[in-house]
């Protein structure tokens, strides 16, 4: 945010920043509850969407490159 912006420009950017946190927690709460068991244990520690993503698809990408 740059130091000149206006207060009704960082209210917009507040709120743009609380709407993308509640989308990436129901991302994240929808990717966890349609794990079983064994692969919670292998992505235990994934805090974000992106992170959780980034990890199954590692696991589970046969096309990726190591």
């Amino acid at each position: 945010m740059p130091e000149n912006a206006t207060e009704e420009q960082k209210k917009d950017f507040s709120e743009h920043r609380k709407e993308i946190n509640e989308i990436n927690k129901r991302a994240y709460n929808t990717l966890i509850l349609s794990l079983g068991d064994k692969v919670l244990r292998e992505v235990s520690k994934m805090e974000t969407a992106e992170a959780l993503w980034s990890k199954l698809e590692s696991l589970y990408d046969k096309n990726l490159v190591k």
